[in-house]
């Protein structure tokens, strides 16, 4: 198996560099409210607990940004945005099985969220529950076509399970939106390269190269060979 497919792209190492998109969405951090009513949105106690969860996890105390919350979660367990919230940071503390749980409550309170559905997909991506990102992105995809964090997990589920040609297919429909990015870029890298065609995978890695100096994947099919 080709190095790259065991390294750099890691479910684990894939999840941990989306880290930075997850923050600048409500994915994970700041999450949008519950609708009025009985729910955290209604309590002050809540959000003074949430903004002491936010500061320990800027912190990268996880364990304490759980802790955080417990009375809120105690008193509104069934809570959409309680429930987001812990998904994410027991994601975050690789605690992949509860992470699941409360994405799943999540989905539960809110049942035509998309945002809960994409946080779903980290833990199964950790867990290599490729199948079950398949069928979870493919929920999202139903509701919201172009969904761009939906569309790359389920690129790297489908390569991951070795499915190159729906992999790609995927990739490059996103691609044709999205010229430049290099997520896509990396993820047609490593296609290419699984599918035996190393001097695509390097055409474009020189791409990525100008686009990201310091990209993994870039490096590893231009600098290693």
């Amino acid at each position: 198996m080709n190095m790259i497919l065991t390294s750099i792209f890691t479910p684990r190492i894939y999840a941990a560099v989306l880290c930075t998109v997850l923050a600048a969405s409500s994915v994970g951090v700041h999450s949008v409210l519950s609708a009025a009513g009985n729910s955290v949105a209604d309590s002050d106690a809540a959000a003074s607990a949430f903004a002491e969860s936010y500061q320990s996890e800027a912190a990268g105390e996880y364990v304490d940004a759980m802790d955080a919350l417990v009375n809120t979660y105690n008193k509104y367990p069934a809570d959409y945005t309680i429930n987001l919230r812990y998904g994410w940071l027991y994601y975050m503390s690789g605690e992949f099985d509860d992470s699941m749980s409360h994405y799943r409550a999540a989905i539960q309170a809110e049942p035509e969220s998309i945002e809960a559905r994409l946080g779903y997909m980290l833990p199964l991506l950790a867990l290599e529950r490729y199948a079950d990102v398949e069928t979870a992105a493919y929920q999202v995809l139903k509701k919201d076509s172009n969904n761009y964090l939906a569309t790359l997990r389920l690129v790297t589920a489908l390569r991951l399970e070795g499915k190159w040609d729906v992999a790609e297919k995927a990739a490059r429909e996103m691609l044709a939106l999205y010229p430049s990015d290099v997520s896509f870029l990396a993820e047609l890298a490593v296609i290419k390269a699984g599918q035996g065609n190393e001097n695509s995978a390097r055409e474009i890695s020189r791409t990525i190269r100008i686009l990201d100096p310091d990209n993994a994947t870039a490096a590893y099919y231009l600098e290693s060979k």
